[in-house]
């Protein structure tokens, strides 16, 4: 059997800071920066009369920062690492655009534990040619008036045409639906899990070496 991971980013793999990165809206003339847990849990997320703006996530300079220094979650990690571990593949989706900068990042610095709990580099496990960012500009044209959540249940319906198991993890419930609705024997949909701050304290002393100051190697010393 072959099989795949298909996993969102924000608040999912990792949590971005609010100051890397940030989504703005504009509701009644007036102006609001988003964080990304924001943004997903926004309100007026399907209102068209209010509009956001993406602009921070076409900014390589942003969307590297705010990957390499978010703050990885570890329960969703582990979930990877354990189908990894039984030889799936791994591959993202997110509603982000940017996707050439994004491939580079998750190249380098993804990593995950093996059975022995060593880390071990993504590899040839990582299939950036399976990578979707559904809201990069080279998606203009075939996304056009499409919600992020049908681009992503419209990617994952293409490739559990190559897969006989796709796990599909996701911390937004309209995409979760979405995918779920496709009713495809082959796909498992996980919601990803959320983590508190003293959660990340209490795992940090058992996975970070605590001569390690930069931020930018969580993602892969921290699971």
């Amino acid at each position: 059997m072959n099989g795949i991971v298909i996993s969102d980013i924000d608040d999912t793999l990792i949590k971005a800071d609010p100051g890397d990165i940030g989504i703005w809206k504009y509701k009644d003339g007036k102006e609001t920066r988003l964080s990304t847990e924001e943004f997903a849990k926004d309100p007026d997320k399907d209102d068209p009369t209010v509009k956001f703006d993406y602009r921070e996530f076409n900014e390589p300079k942003k969307v590297r920062d705010s990957i390499i220094n978010g703050t990885p979650l570890l329960k969703n990690l582990k979930i990877i690492d354990r189908y990894l571990n039984k030889g799936y593949d791994f591959t993202f989706l997110t509603a982000r655009g940017a996707e050439d900068i994004i491939k580079d990042v998750m190249a380098d610095f993804m990593k995950y534990r093996d059975e022995t709990g060593h880390l071990q580099q993504i590899g040839a496990k990582f299939k950036d040619t399976l990578s979707y960012a559904v809201n990069d500009e080279k998606y203009c044209e075939i996304f056009d008036g499409i919600k992020d959540f049908d681009r992503k249940a419209k990617v994952i319906k293409m490739i559990a045409e190559m897969y006989d198991d796709c796990i599909f993890l996701d911390d937004d419930t309209r995409n979760l639906v979405a995918v779920k609705r496709l009713n495809l024997p082959n796909v498992k949909v996980i919601r990803a899990m959320k983590e508190s701050t003293s959660e990340h304290h209490n795992e940090r002393g058992h996975h970070v070496d605590q001569n390690v100051s930069s931020r930018a190697h969580k993602l892969h010393q921290i699971q």
